[in-house]
């Protein structure tokens, strides 16, 4: 296997949530605090989702697995699944000619 098309990134993200979950393990003093460390916490579960779709897209980018073996990864990541992120990057981009095209209605409607 070649990898490494990210220098290994994933690594680096996977050992900043194992320091952020082992510190956020500490005995807290008051209600606040514990709301916190449960905040870190669930965002140290989070970056490991990160790192292993990170890994999973530099496997890919490096060809040691399919080209899109990498798509179950990131949607674990972005909580959707590809069709959803399909159609939220597709209104994204449509969006301002839509708007564009509304204005241009608009300019057109007033000239009559």
């Amino acid at each position: 296997m070649s990898g490494g098309s990210l220098n290994y990134v994933s690594g680096h993200v996977e050992g900043a949530a194992e320091t952020i979950d082992r510190r956020s393990r500490q005995e807290a003093d008051n209600a606040d605090a514990r709301r916190v460390l449960r905040l870190r916490r669930a965002f140290a579960r989070h970056l490991r989702l990160v790192a292993e779709a990170l890994h999973a897209v530099e496997w890919s980018l490096s060809g040691d697995t399919g080209f899109g073996d990498d798509a179950p990864a990131i949607e674990r990541v972005l909580g959707k699944s590809l069709h959803a992120v399909e159609v939220a990057e597709l209104i994204a981009e449509l969006a301002p000619a839509v708007n564009d095209a509304r204005e241009a209605l608009r300019n057109l409607e007033s000239m009559q």
